[in-house]
């Protein structure tokens, strides 16, 4: 994951081991990562079958690899524990780049189709869908930009600032179990 400092998102870990019902025993969960890069915290919620979630939030500029470990413990001198482990790295990063795309299709026919995504053809509704994707100084694509301050103007094309424009900021994500994540 790529986050911008400040950030934070959702991550759910499924499909793991499962507890052991025919003996006494406890599913235990271990993490490791750099505490002083991100600050990892658990999701607390009513997950269905065997689900964890993990708030990760970068504290400052960084990466760390979040290691989860997964393991039945029993209650007896001969047992070797079965781990089950999953790494994910994470780079906290500061803004350096952003790119507005407009998400409108031209004909497949329109030979200037190879820079449809620098062009924008008015519309009946005179409305405009656009992607803002934001990069780092690596131009890895950030993840969660939904806390980032984006401030901007929109010129007229005799060059005067526009106050009438309306226009309202969509964040595509999912939701398992009530754990906000993005798509």
């Amino acid at each position: 994951f790529v986050l911008p400092i400040g950030s934070s998102r959702n991550v759910i870990y499924q499909h793991g081991p499962k507890k052991i019902y025919t003996v006494g025993s406890d599913l235990m969960k271990e993490l490791d990562y750099s505490k002083n890069i991100a600050e990892i915290t658990e999701v607390k919620a009513d997950f269905h079958d065997q689900r964890f979630g993990y708030n990760i939030l970068c504290k400052k500029v960084g990466e760390t690899k979040l290691r989860l470990e997964i393991f039945n413990l029993l209650n007896q001198d001969n047992f070797v524990k079965q781990v089950a482990s999953v790494e994910t790295a994470v780079y906290c990063v500061k803004p350096r780049f952003i790119n507005l795309n407009s998400l409108d299709k031209l004909k497949t026919s329109c030979p200037i189709d190879g820079k449809s995504s620098l062009l924008h053809v008015r519309s009946m509704l005179d409305a405009l869908d656009i992607e803002i994707e934001v990069l780092d100084q690596q131009k890895r694509k950030l993840d969660n930009i939904t806390s980032l301050v984006i401030d901007w103007q929109f010129l007229q094309t005799n060059g005067l600032l526009s106050h009438n424009i309306v226009y309202n900021r969509e964040s595509e994500t999912d939701e398992i179990d009530g754990v906000v994540i993005p798509k």
